[in-house]
C-alpha cells in the first residue's frame, strides 16, 4: 500500500468516526426528545394522522431503531474495517525509517571500516 492511499484511508477513518459519532449524537438527542416531550409529539402527530399513541410510539421506535442500524453500517463498520487493514498493513511492512539499534550498528560498521583504511 503507497503512503497515498494509506494517508486517504487514515482521512476516509477519520471523517467516518466523526459522522458515526456526530449520528450518535442526534439519535441521542432524538430519545431525550421522544422521552420528554412524548404526549405533545402524540397529541401533534395523532390529530395529523389519525395514529393511536401506540402506533406513534411504534414508528418512532423504528425509525431510531432504523437509525442505529444505519449508522453502524454505514460509518461504525467500515471505520473499524479500515482501521484494521491499516493496522494489519503497518505490521506486516516494517518502517521504512531505521530504528535507533539499526542506526548505532551501522554507526559501529562505519567506524571500524574507517579505522582498518588507516
Amino acid at each position: 500500500m503507497t503512503d497515498s492511499t494509506r494517508d486517504f484511508f487514515d482521512t476516509l477513518a477519520k471523517v467516518l468516526i466523526r459522522c458515526w459519532f456526530i449520528g450518535t449524537l442526534l439519535l441521542m438527542f432524538s430519545c431525550v426528545v421522544f422521552m420528554l416531550m412524548g404526549e405533545i409529539i402524540d397529541d401533534i402527530h395523532g390529530k395529523m394522522f389519525g395514529l393511536t399513541p401506540h402506533e406513534l410510539d411504534l414508528i418512532i421506535y423504528c425509525g431510531l431503531g432504523l437509525h442505529k442500524l444505519c449508522l453502524n453500517l454505514f460509518f461504525l463498520f467500515p471505520w473499524l474495517a479500515i482501521r484494521l487493514v491499516l493496522r494489519s498493513e503497518q505490521q506486516i511492512v516494517p518502517s521504512k525509517r531505521p530504528d535507533a539499534r539499526s542506526r548505532s550498528v551501522s554507526f559501529l560498521k562505519n567506524e571500524t571500516a574507517s579505522s582498518q583504511s588507516t
